[in-house]
């Protein structure tokens, strides 16, 4: 959000992500991932990095009765977000853990982890080269 030349980064504190030197708003994430035809609901993450600060993990809901791939998502990320801001993880899952308020309860996703059912793109081949780094 831009106001008389300022720059404001809109996020919730803990959900605020570091990756590559960059400040990434799992929001602005969750909504580029949702405009994909067979994600219902997305909820995106940090979780910790074997080199430095922050890898991404979107657990993501799928609409009833749709599958998708590791190659056709990844081909969606990169088309629609910046390269330090595509999700290095994924996970399919049947909901997203949810409050009295009906908030998504993200740090019960981050305690969760990375488990057996999570998709690492980049241990599958998937990365943006730098020439097509926006």
């Amino acid at each position: 959000m831009v106001e008389a030349g300022s720059l404001f980064f809109v996020d919730r504190k803990k959900d605020a992500l570091r990756r590559r030197g960059e400040n990434v708003s799992s929001i602005e994430v969750e909504q580029a991932v949702c405009a994909h035809p067979k994600i219902a609901e997305a909820a995106v993450h940090a979780v910790p990095s074997p080199m430095t600060e922050d890898d991404i993990k979107a657990c993501l809901v799928l609409v009833p009765g749709e599958q998708v791939t590791p190659e056709e998502l990844f081909a969606f990320f990169r088309d629609r977000l910046p390269y330090f801001a595509v999700p290095r993880y994924v996970e399919i899952v049947d909901q997203l853990p949810r409050n009295a308020t009906m908030r998504v309860m993200k740090h019960v996703l981050r305690d969760r982890g990375l488990t057996d059912q999570t998709w690492d793109l980049e241990k599958l081949g998937f990365g943006v080269p730098r020439s097509d780094r926006r």
